[in-house]
């Protein structure tokens, strides 16, 4: 009714306005949809006539109770529903336009309207775009969600009614008040309502990514990292939306350049973005935040847009970028690709780090010869000179070499240009003019390239540091052999300083002239020079040749002289050094003739053996200069020989019977006939050998050079001698087997080496002989012996001894023969060790050769290896056996290799390893699963794969198992790792046999409960959110299951229940398949998406498929073999949705349950489909979630359905939020599938606090967010879901106004700050007490009271302005005595209320509660609102809160202000008024404890600054309570210069401010709650004088004095102001002659004239000197501070001082009653250091002269009678004495000096007078000095002038007096 009555109001106003401002009246257009309208602009008088007319009747809109006039456009919040909108077609609601009568019959006042059968028509509302107001929105907004939630939110909408059954509507009636006819019909006019609805505060839907790259605008990472997404999505007021769902689509993915590159496009989380329509669907969780992880593992480096929506604001779209960069391009502008490609790469070499820089692409080169293209980039070659030029330093070959050696793995990898062979220029210069070194970064191999080659060119940061070669061959000289046989050396060149290997250095071998064993040399044999074989050295002519040393630093020489003549020819190696000069290392080599022997005599260096064993031992000949008897010589092959002419000489030469008889040398012949004498054994043949036999015709001589014999006669001839010597000569073997001549084992093993000493005549043993073996440098398998790396130098242990080539084995046979010795190589690499084992002093000496070979499991035994090795070719892991991996040398165009244990191996791509052996890999069905090779792994785990079986290891290892549709599993075998990757080069290892192929594939359910049989369906069914497993199997031609085999899986199109194919299309969704299918985590959202997997072990795969966005569709799911599509297997998949019920007229496939029960117990039906309703009569119906729903009437609707609920049934408002509460936050539809988007009706009347809604309104409750509204049920325009109760649904009178607040018994009320507020609650029961929902009430209050009951002038400027604040509603006003509130309690009979008073002075209220239908049920509530600017003190005049103590920043901790009546004392106190109090101040508190507290606890200047910083500008009054009017007294001083100024502080300011000695002034005092740690003062002096208890100095001198201040822990304290002051000065004793008696200490005399001012000066702190006096009472009062050590020091000066004593007082400034006093005395030498001295002094009381001691004259006082006379000089008065007098005998000198001799002589008087000015003893022209020389007679005595020096010796000893002085003994 009320609303009626303000649509009257409303349109009365309208009209009336209509008709001011009308010129005419003209005929009215009707309304139309989309028209215009206008108002009559006069009203018809009262006239009998005619029937009434008017354009129509308006239906007004409403938004709640709030008329939305047509003639405005509205701006609705984004976050109305629709549902809150609605039309009144009441005809008491509704206005007519342009009403009149054509005779002037009066209307009403406003025109009465009426339904015809008073029954409106169901209305409804339909909404358009403002822009096309004609065409209503397809589909209309839901009720029960936003226009946000809508997409809404922004635009322009109309809204108009609309009759809901335009077949049957009701006539509508005008009528007049006079005249007949008095009523006529009219038509029914609903114009259009514009709504502007306001966009929303924030987007729907926000994304950002991390590792965020502002310059490109884009979330930026490297491929194979990863991005996360956070997307957030928000309701429209910026509030999280939470589980909300969302989309995320990619654009066209471009490089750096621009161009599309859709290539390998990226993931988001498990769904491949494959093309630009495929979607991510997420939802975000509670609180509307999701992420996800965008990766883009084979990315090429672009970047990819992301598009974001929310489904439920498809339109509203939020993008991003990702980059995922590829480290095959540069991060560069000018490059193709996004990249991280390394900028610089760093390798350690030798202990120093050098950095490289990448190669430039081509577009940042200038001077490039030529580029490649590589990965996506095109790359700079350049020439040798240009890469010279291009680089500032060009690396050398070894810097190169180091470099790829560290970036050769993946995880080091540089990504730099490898196209082709990789080639880098280096700097490294080659033997052959033209050409310099090229590094191979796939195979780390040097190479001679020609200076014109275009080659990729990296420089480096600096060259390596200057090299001096040091250059060494080993083994070590002297290098001696025979010729036909060869020297082999390793020449190694290390740095001479670091001693690390120079590889790849230049170097030259100069062959000089060679000369024989005598130093000679001959021209001849330049031609027949020493040759040099090595590799990579050529010689430029026979005696020069030049070549480079390899990786290590070393060069393989293999010299030769198979021409030599038995010449020593020396060669110098000369190598260049870093700083301009040569490095040179010269040996020599000697190879030996078999024609020479070996022994000093000969010309030519030879081998010679000493003896021929020919059945019998005979000597060599000898050379001349070895023969003692010979007869002559001759010359043959370059050696002189001796010669023989008898047997005479030839049996002197050998010894009797030792010349050989022809038969010997017949024999001799026979066994090495045809010239072997001479080619073998080197023996001069050119002449016969003589023989023992010899008659008379001659002798016997025998040819060896062809066996002739006959006689001679004196002829020279060759001698041979038989030997009956012993010639040892040894066995050698191994093992214990004399037929084993050479060794081999494996490094680390044993081997046993057999010698055995034999004498060579008989083979009978010889004992203890000696030998020796010496090692030659041990040998790789093709027989170099440099080219690998051997930590250990070869060294072979002999019995565990090492040795290394060239050293020497020094052994003995034992008595037997026999030596044994072990050999081992324990650090062995593979090398054959060749041994030489020689007797010693044997005439056969020739050395015994064997070797040893130690074999290394990392090398195979292949002539291919390098090194000499026992790798086993296979390895056999159960029916697998596994092929070794390749070298390179077995490989005829290896892509990489790979240098590991001395070993190259070859490196395979992908595609290489599974079919092509000649690149290193496989044969078809060859390359291991990666089963396969966690097998090989599992067996030779830990590194035995390397260390036993000797694998390189360093690269993974190739699997032929898929990891996806482009990458494979590899595996890494040091420690069974597994990777996936496609574009690396690694090892593989192939299988000794073929891998079965599949032939067959199928699919079924792992459970076949899930199999569904109906309605022409079988297919496999499972709930939405439920994991279906299937089972995929794949088996080979004979049906065995295949393990690892590859497969394809790819879906179908999605169908309904009703068989149809499923078409909610959405964008570009072409397909129109709206959800993917889940496969293992793996998105197919298309029927195009292809997804790979593969059997396990068992040849099956259990594949997990999720269906998590579906809408209750059946899918198919196909599976094909990956290498055979034409053999494929299909099921029928069906996930079932919560949002359809499953029944045969629902549209999905569902699962929805029949009925839920809520949290209370209570069972509710789901709502019914429109296609289930038996009667669609006062029903509508809405889609929802695909399926179709029913909606009704609400409760006091008289619309009948068989389906409506049963009065009374409905269900209770709470029993909805039961059920809410059972399913809340949409669960109720998102887990249970119920329909939300419209309300549900309850049977609750509804009402709300201070509203006058109507009686037929009752609760609708949005079972989707719990919300509830007040809906009027009274209309048929409202359409909601419906559910019944089973069972069907009590009046209070009482009513309690309580607070669950305590109350406070002091005060007697409920209390609480006036920032805060106080918790009421109403409840309303039946006579029982039982609680009775929804009773109505008033609440009121009173005018307020003050604490103080006689403090009635409180200002209350809204200060009583209460307001009241239900749970949920608005804030209600409750600001003065009259005001009333209303409400009703809620479901549980009670109202909780907020009550608060924000400007609340401290007043006590009575609140008071009554029930409408029962004003007498009452009750009442006291409640405080205390204010901060008053204390909770009963003294205070209002109720308060200010903290009893409060603390600064800097730690102070204060207690409150005090108010009138608060302290023990009103001395020196006064009060000042402000914020409705009486607060205290204070003055003069230096003088005593006046307040609230003593002057040292009260509050200190930087406490207050604390305080004020703390609070600044007046802010103690808002955030502490404390008054501001007035300025607060610090209890801490201020020193400027020597003044004390008391400090006090405006809080309100922030300024200080200081009043000089005296605080007089009344301010306001705030106290600490502790007094400030107490101060002591103590006052010294180093001038202390403990016989005087005073501090001494002489006048003219300074009294130093120092303070000390300490805290009670007797710390020092810096800073503290101290006040000194002093009294007045004071005399020693009296001073006035009229007070001097004689024997009486007088009392001292205040002096306050010059004499007794003072000086005081400042030592430490520093400070100018000021006066310190004290006149007339009132001291000089100087301040100062403590210095850092807790000390004021400073001095005092008296210059005028007549010898005077002053106490000096130092006090605390701020502590008064803390003080120190000192006395200060400044003495006078006028004055006798005496205490019967008027004035302190320190004259001296003796001197010595003349050789005695003498005594100062008397003082007037010290004398024990009066003298005879008194005189004043220098302010002290000085006693006269006599000689002697008898009436003064107490003061005649002889009674005082003792005797007449101790009184002075005159010769002591008068040596006196010299120094009698500095002592300052009396002396005047007027007075002598009594001696005691007597003068005349002994009547008179001698007296002495000290100021005159006169002597007068008349003076009469009893009447003359004058000073004395006596001799002190």
């Amino acid at each position: 009714m009320d609303r009626n009555r303000q649509v009257n109001k409303v349109v009365h106003f309208l009209l009336t306005l209509l008709i001011m401002f009308a010129v005419s009246i003209a005929p009215a257009q009707a309304l139309l949809k989309g028209g215009t309208w206008q108002e009559l602009n006069s009203v018809t008088g009262a006239v009998n006539g005619t029937a009434p007319l008017a354009d129509g009747a308006i239906i007004p809109l409403y938004q709640g109770s709030t008329l939305l006039d047509p003639s405005k456009t509205h701006d609705i919040e984004f976050s109305a529903m629709p549902r809150d909108f609605s039309a009144d077609a009441t005809s008491t609601s509704m206005r007519a336009v342009n009403s009149t009568d054509t005779e002037g019959d009066l209307f009403s006042d406003p025109p009465t309207i009426a339904w015809e059968n008073r029954q409106p028509p169901a209305m409804g509302l339909v909404w358009a775009d403002a822009a096309t107001p004609d065409t209503p929105l397809s589909p209309q907004p839901v009720p029960n969600l936003t226009f946000c939630a809508q997409n809404l939110a922004g635009r322009q909408l109309v809204a108009w009614a609309q009759v809901e059954d335009e077949t049957n509507v009701p006539a509508l009636w005008l009528f007049t008040r006079t005249g007949v006819p008095n009523y006529a019909t009219i038509p029914l006019l609903s114009p259009k309502v514009a709504l502007n609805i306001k966009p929303a505060t924030d987007t729907p839907v926000t994304v950002s990514g991390d590792h965020v790259d502002s310059a490109f605008e884009a979330s930026k990472v490297k491929v194979g990292e990863s991005i996360t997404l956070t997307i957030s999505t928000k309701a429209c007021d910026g509030t999280p939306e939470g589980n909300a769902p969302f989309v995320i689509r990619r654009k066209d993915a471009e490089n750096r350049q621009g161009v599309v590159n859709n290539a390998n496009p990226v993931r988001v989380g498990d769904t491949e973005l494959t093309t630009t329509q495929t979607e991510y669907r997420g939802v975000t969780d509670a609180n509307g935040n999701a992420t996800v992880v965008v990766t883009q593992k084979e990315g090429p480096g672009v970047k990819t847009p992301l598009v974001v929506s929310s489904v439920n604001f498809p339109a509203l779209t939020a993008e991003t970028a990702v980059i995922f960069t590829t480290i095959t391009s540069p991060d560069s502008d000018k490059a193709s690709m996004y990249g991280h490609m390394i900028e610089s790469a760093t390798a350690t070499l030798n202990g120093i780090t050098y950095t490289f820089t990448r190669p430039k692409l081509a577009a940042e080169a200038s001077g490039a010869d030529k580029s490649v293209v590589d990965t996506n980039e095109t790359w700079a070659l350049f020439t040798w000179s240009g890469a010279d030029n291009h680089c500032d330093i060009l690396p050398d070959a070894e810097q190169l070499v180091q470099m790829r050696h560290e970036h050769s793995t993946l995880e080091t990898w540089t990504g730099w240009p490898v196209a082709g062979d990789a080639e880098y220029w280096s700097s490294t210069k080659n033997q052959l003019s033209g050409y310099h070194a090229a590094v191979h970064m796939n195979s780390a191999s040097v190479v001679r390239a020609a200076d014109s080659d275009t080659l990729l060119v990296s420089c480096v940061d600096k060259a390596q540091p200057a090299a001096h070669p040091q250059i060494t061959l080993s083994p070590q000289g002297p290098y001696k052999a025979q010729v036909g046989e060869s020297i082999d050396l390793t020449m190694t060149v290390v740095d001479r300083d670091t001693q690390k290997p120079l590889p790849y250095r230049y170097m030259e071998l100069f062959i000089d002239p060679a000369k024989n064993r005598k130093g000679e040399h001959q021209d001849a044999w330049d031609n027949l020079r020493v040759t040099v074989d090595s590799e990579g050295m050529s010689a430029s002519s026979p005696e020069h040749y030049t070549g480079v040393t390899d990786v290590n630093g070393q060069a393989h020489l293999t010299l030769k002289h198979n021409s030599g003549l038995g010449v020593e020819t020396p060669i110098r190696i000369v190598m260049p050094d870093d700083e301009g000069g040569n490095v040179e290392l010269s040996f020599s080599v000697i190879f030996t003739v078999v024609t020479s022997p070996d022994v000093d005599g000969a010309n030519m260096w030879g081998h010679m053996r000493g003896v021929v064993d020919a059945g019998n031992l005979y000597k060599r000949p000898l050379l001349a200069v070895e023969a003692s008897h010979k007869d002559g010589q001759f010359s043959e092959n370059n050696e002189e020989w001796a010669t023989f002419n008898s047997v005479a000489s030839a049996t002197a030469q050998c010894g009797v019977g030792q010349v050989p008889d022809q038969s010997s040398l017949a024999h001799l012949y026979s066994e090495h006939a045809g010239g072997q004498m001479e080619s073998e054994h080197g023996w001069p043949t050119e002449d016969y050998f003589i023989a023992a036999d010899s008659d008379a015709s001659g002798t016997v001589h025998v040819n060896l050079e062809n066996g002739d014999s006959g006689k001679f006669t004196d002829t020279p001839n060759y001698l041979t001698c038989s030997a009956n010597e012993m010639v040892a000569v040894l066995d050698v073997y191994f093992n214990d087997d004399p037929v084993i001549k050479n060794a081999d084992a494996k490094v680390g093993e044993q081997v046993k080496m057999n010698i055995h000493s034999r004498n060579a005549l008989n083979g009978m043993a010889i004992g203890n002989t000696d030998f020796t073996i010496t090692m030659a440098n041990g040998r790789r398998r093709d027989g170099l012996t440099t080219g690998f790396t051997d930590t250990s130098n070869g060294e072979m242990q002999f019995d565990d001894v090492g040795y290394v080539a060239g050293q020497v084995y020094h052994g003995i046979t034992d008595a037997n023969g026999d030596a044994t010795i072990i050999l081992t190589q324990k650090k062995g690499v593979g090398l054959l060790t060749p041994l030489n084992i020689a007797p010693v002093d044997s005439l056969i000496s020739t050395p015994v050769s064997r070797s040893v070979k130690f074999t290394v499991a990392t090398s195979p035994d292949t002539p291919a290896a390098k090194m000499w090795g026992h790798m086993a070719d296979t390895i056999t892991v159960g029916d697998w056996t596994f092929e070794r991996p390749k070298l390179a040398g077995e490989v005829s165009n290896p892509l990489r290799t790979q240098d590991e244990s001395n070993e190259t191996w070859a490196r395979v791509a992908h595609s290489d390893a599974v079919g092509n052996p000649d690149a290193g890999g496989c044969a078809a069905n060859r390359l291991p699963r990666i089963d396969q090779l966690e097998a090989l792994y599992n067996a030779n785990s830990g590194g035995k794969i390397h260390s036993i079986q000797g694998w390189p290891t360093y690269l993974n290892y190739w699997s032929s198992t898929y990891q996806s549709a482009t990458t494979w599993k590899l595996i890494a075998l040091t420690n069974g790792s597994e990777f996936a990757n496609s574009n690396v080069s690694i090892y593989a290892s192939c299988l000794a046999s073929d891998n079965p192929v599949a032939a067959s594939i199928t699919i079924e359910p792992v459970n076949p409960s899930q199999w569904y049989d109906g309605s022409d369906v079988h297919a496999v069914k499972v709930k939405k959110g439920e994991t279906m497993q299937l089972k995929v199997t794949v088996k080979d031609v004979s049906g065995n299951p295949i393990p690892e085999a590859p497969f394809v899986l790819t879906r179908g199109d999605g169908y309904d229940r009703r068989g149809e194919k499923y078409t909610a299309q959405d964008g570009d969704d072409l397909q129109g398949i709206v959800t993917p299918v889940v496969i293992d985590g793996e998105s197919l959202a298309w029927t195009t998406t292809k997804m790979g997997s593969q059997t396990g072990t068992d040849g099956t795969r259990i594949i997990s498929v999720t269906r998590p966005d579906t809408h209750g569709t059946r899918t198919a799911i196909n599976a094909t073999l990956y290498e055979n599509a034409a053999v494929s297997a299909s099921i029928d998949t069906i996930f079932t949705v919560v949002t359809s019920p499953d029944v045969s007229v629902a549209r999905m496939w569902g699962h929805m349950a029949p009925s839920l029960t809520a949290a209370d117990g209570a069972v509710y039906q789901r709502p019914l489909l429109y296609a289930e309703l038996s009667s669609t009569d006062n029903t509508a119906s809405k889609q929802e979630t695909n399926e179709t729903w029913a909606v009704f009437h609400g409760p006091a609707s008289e619309g009948a359905n068989p389906a409506r609920c049963a009065a009374g049934y409905y269900p209770a408002v709470e029993a909805l939020d039961s059920l809410y509460s059972k399913y809340p936050s949409r669960t109720i539809n998102t887990a249970q599938g119920w329909p939300v988007y419209y309300s549900y009706w309850s049977g609750s009347n509804s009402t709300s606090f201070s509203s006058g809604a109507k009686l037929d309104f009752y609760y609708a409750v949005d079972l989707a967010d719990g919300s509830r509204r007040s809906e009027n049920s009274a209309t048929s325009t409202a359409w909601q879901y419906q559910i019944c109760a089973t069972t069907p649904l009590p009046q209070a009178t009482q009513i309690t106004l309580t607070s669950p607040q305590a109350m406070d018994d002091a005060i007697q009320a409920v209390k609480a700050k006036n920032s805060e507020s106080i918790p009421l609650l109403i409840t309303t029961t039946d006579a029982m007490g039982n609680p009775v929902p929804y009773a109505t009430f008033s609440l009121k209050r009173d005018a307020g009271k003050a604490r103080n009951p006689d403090y009635n002038k409180f200002v209350a400027t809204n200060g009583t302005n209460m307001t009241v604040t239900p749970l949920t509603g608005a804030q209600q006003q409750f600001y003065y005595a009259t005001s009333v509130l209303t409400g009703a309690t809620g479901a549980d009979g009670t109202l909780a209320l907020t009550l608060a008073e924000p400007g609340g002075i401290g007043l006590k209220n009575q609140l008071t509660a009554n029930l409408n239908d029962t004003p007498t049920a009452t009750s009442s509530l006291p409640v405080v609102f205390t204010v901060l600017t008053s204390p909770d003190s009963d003294k205070a005049n209002m109720y308060g809160h200010m903290p009893e103590t409060f603390t600064a920043s800097n730690g102070a901790e204060f207690k409150r202000p005090l108010v009138a009546g608060e302290p023990s004392s009103e001395a020196h106190t006064d009060t000042y008024f402000e914020t409705n109090e009486n607060w205290i101040m204070v003055n003069s508190f230096n003088t005593g404890n006046y307040g609230g507290c003593p002057m040292n606890q009260m509050a200190a200047i930087d406490d207050f600054t604390a305080l004020y910083n703390d609070h600044p500008s007046g802010k103690v009054a808002t955030d502490i309570g404390l008054p501001v009017g007035k300025r607060w007294w610090a209890g801490d001083s201020l020193l400027k210069g020597s003044t004390l100024y008391w400090q006090y502080k405006d809080l309100k300011t922030g300024k200080n401010y200081s009043m000089s000695e005296n605080p007089g002034n009344y301010y306001l005092q705030l106290c600490l709650t502790t007094s400030r740690s107490g101060l002591n003062i103590a006052l010294s002096s180093d001038a202390w004088n403990a016989d005087k208890s005073a501090a001494v100095a002489k006048k003219g001198e300074t009294i130093p004095m120092t303070v000390t201040v300490t805290n009670d822990a007797g710390q020092p304290q810096a800073g503290v102001a101290v006040l000194l002051t002093r009294d007045y000065a004071y005399s020693r004793g009296a001073v006035d002659k009229q007070y001097i008696e004689p024997g009486v200490i007088g009392e001292p005399v205040p002096f306050t004239t010059s004499p007794a001012n003072m000086m005081l000066a400042p030592v430490a702190p520093a400070g100018t000197a000021v006066a310190f006096n004290n006149q007339n009472g009132l001291s000089t009062k100087w301040s100062g501070f403590t210095g850092d050590d807790g000390k004021l020091r400073f001095t005092l000066t008296q210059d005028k001082s007549l010898g005077l004593k002053t106490s000096v007082t130092a006090a605390l400034a701020n502590q008064f009653d803390e003080a120190a006093s000192v006395d200060a005395i400044f003495t006078v030498q006028t004055s006798p250091d005496t205490p019967y001295a008027s004035y302190w002094g320190h004259m001296p009381d003796t001197v010595q002269v003349n050789g005695v001691t003498l005594r100062r004259p008397y003082l007037k006082a010290e004398l024990s009678a009066a003298p005879r006379d008194t005189w004043p000089f220098n302010n002290e008065f000085w006693g006269t004495n006599y000689y002697y007098q008898s009436e003064h005998v107490e003061t005649s000198l002889t009674h005082l000096c003792g005797s007449q001799e101790n009184i002075a002589s005159l010769d002591d008087l008068k040596a006196l007078q010299s120094v009698i000015g500095t002592l300052q003893w009396p002396t005047t022209s007027s007075w002598d000095y009594v001696s005691q020389d007597e003068g005349q007679s002994n009547k008179y005595y001698c007296s002495f002038n000290e100021t005159t020096g006169q002597t007068t010796c008349t003076r009469e000893k009893a009447t003359t007096s004058g000073l004395g002085s006596c001799r002190v003994p």
